[in-house]
């Protein structure tokens, strides 16, 4: 089964959007319900797309917001 086969529902809200060069994180805030146990979880998620001649070139998500902003150069 597919990630989103295995929810009856999901929502994403853009809580945050940042520009750092050729990075632009985005904190999303996710509410999911399970397909089978119905049950509803909600989670951040903050998500890198790095862009290379005006595309994306690469995508990650990562739960935590110091691994993000690692990742497009900007902790520390």
């Amino acid at each position: 089964a597919s990630f989103h086969e295995a929810f009856a529902d999901s929502r994403q809200e853009l809580l945050e959007l940042t520009e750092a060069g050729d990075h632009v994180l985005a904190m999303v805030r996710w509410t999911v319900r399970g397909q089978s146990s119905d049950v509803e979880v909600t989670f951040d998620l903050f998500e890198d797309y790095e862009f290379r001649e005006g595309k994306v070139s690469r995508m990650r998500f990562f739960l935590e917001r110091e691994k993000a902003l690692e990742a497009a150069g900007l902790s520390g």
